[in-house]
């Protein structure tokens, strides 16, 4: 009974170390205590079936652990078997934020000097293999070593976020007709120089492709799956003090759904010239004590590119807002990858005195069905042209010829994927019926599309790169478990 007791303490310590916060802790505390609830419905719903299938029902009767003849026999008629999960999802595969591999030659200024090459400098490696709880149900009968059961889990929602300030970011530029030709759409006006033809004139205005800088960054990523099985079962005769087999095969279901959010744009308050990602940025409060009322009108040409732009910004005489080229912009890109098709897989168990040792594993081939979806608006700071004419007259470093966009794309695509599970635990039969135990579960998945590594980062419109829709995913951690009559 001691060692039962230090099970169930090492058990409830194992789920209970997370580090999150106080709102999520109050959540996970309410599926929790839902999940057990629920448990003890499908308990109480089982009991007069398991009733029937044994009429001398004593869920508190004393084990049975004699070693007589063959042995402990295994249990038969209706068992159920509830556990609490602890898991770890494998983050997806680090991703640019931006067209992967792009490297665009953009300006700072109007003359060749102040041109540069811009390339991604932000990616999602701070996303890691967070924690989440979870429950999974298993319901079934197995009579004359023949049988069936049902299997469900389902995991809480994995939330990660990252923020990042001063990130490049480079898409794919697109050309829209103006007049008798093409212009870029991520051009824009970078400054003036003397009118060449007429020197006494008024100076001309250069356009040049526009760097692409964010001067904050969030990122959010969300997983939510669950799975359901429905097994036929056939149990071997058992050998001598060498445990017994079961192996089954039927059809399973798995849902693993993912959505991957970017929201990016101008910083809402000045606060100085940038900072590392992460850090507040913030003003020490204290005046300038030599405020210089003219800015550099040769800025250094090795400065950072935010504080470069900012420099030569400062000598334009533009009346518009300055800002991020593709100030403000969010999208939101969500897959669903539905994988349904057959199953086979076996169990293996032995019990010595009141210990249950017991292995699972599980392989499953099935067609995923990946449900892609994309919505957003680029350029949000700049209003659409509300005649549907030309454009307006925009400010130094924003684009001359594009707009407001938003985008709404769906796709479809069909792949097949391999699914294994592993499972192993260590049960203490605490009487006849009821037994209590902690173990470990590991589920590995291929040809899965994560939202992260397909976005198509074209304007004005975006979309997917589908050829990235196959990633490898692990989810495997531990569970704590009653079960009755297994």
């Amino acid at each position: 009974m001691n060692d039962a007791r230090a099970l169930l303490a090492g058990g409830f310590a194992l789920l209970g170390n997370e580090s999150i916060s106080r709102w999520d802790k109050i959540m996970s505390l309410n599926r929790t205590r839902w999940g057990l609830v629920v448990g003890m419905l499908v308990l109480m719903a089982a009991m007069p079936a398991y009733g029937q299938s044994r009429p001398d029902l004593q869920l508190f009767a004393p084990a049975n652990i004699s070693t007589y003849g063959d042995g402990i026999q295994p249990p038969e008629g209706f068992f159920f078997t509830f556990d609490g999960l602890k898991w770890s999802i494998s983050a997806p595969e680090v991703a640019t934020i931006g067209q992967a591999g792009l490297i665009r030659t953009v300006a700072y200024g109007p003359t060749p000097e102040d041109t540069r090459e811009q390339s991604n400098s932000y990616n999602t490696g701070n996303f890691r293999s967070h924690w989440v709880h979870g429950q999974r149900f298993s319901f079934g009968r197995i009579v004359d070593r023949r049988g069936w059961f049902v299997s469900t889990y389902r995991l809480n929602r994995q939330n990660q976020r990252d923020v990042a300030s001063g990130v490049d970011m480079t898409f794919d530029d697109g050309e829209v007709l103006v007049g008798q030709g093409n212009q870029m759409l991520l051009w824009g006006i970078v400054g003036t120089i003397p009118n060449p033809i007429d020197p006494d004139g008024d100076d001309v205005s250069v356009l040049a492709p526009l760097p692409i800088t964010f001067d904050e960054v969030l990122l959010r990523n969300t997983v939510e799956t669950w799975s359901v099985e429905l097994m036929y079962a056939h149990r071997l005769r058992q050998r001598h003090k060498r445990g017994y087999f079961e192996f089954f095969v039927g059809p399973r279901y798995i849902e693993f759904d993912e959505t991957f959010n970017i929201t990016a744009g101008a910083a809402q308050e000045s606060s100085g010239s940038g900072g590392d990602n992460g850090g507040d940025g913030g003003d020490d409060g204290d005046p300038d004590p030599d405020p210089d009322p003219d800015p550099d009108p040769d800025p250094d040409p090795d400065a950072e590119p935010a504080a470069a732009v900012a420099a030569i910004a400062g000598n334009f005489e533009q009346t518009a807002l300055f800002g991020p080229a593709l100030a403000d912009s969010s999208w939101s890109t969500v897959v669903e990858n539905r994988i349904i098709g057959g199953q086979i897989g076996g169990r293996w168990a032995r019990q010595t005195g009141r210990w249950i040792v017991e292995a699972q594993g599980r392989y499953m081939a099935g067609l995923n069905i990946q449900n892609l979806r994309q919505n957003g608006t680029l350029v949000d700071q700049l209003a659409l042209d509300p005649e549907g004419g030309g454009a307006e007259e925009t400010g130094a470093f924003q684009p001359r010829l594009m707009r407001a966009n938003s985008f709404n794309h769906n796709d479809t695509i069909h792949e097949f994927s391999n699914v294994i599970e592993l499972r192993a635990q260590l049960r203490y039969q605490l009487t006849r019926d009821i037994s209590f135990g902690a173990g470990w579960t590991g589920t590995w998945m291929d040809g899965i599309a994560r939202p992260s590594s397909i976005i198509d980062y074209t304007v004005p419109h975006m979309g997917f790169q589908s050829q990235f829709n196959r990633q490898g995913v692990l989810m495997q951690g531990v569970h704590f478990n009653i079960t009755v009559n297994r």
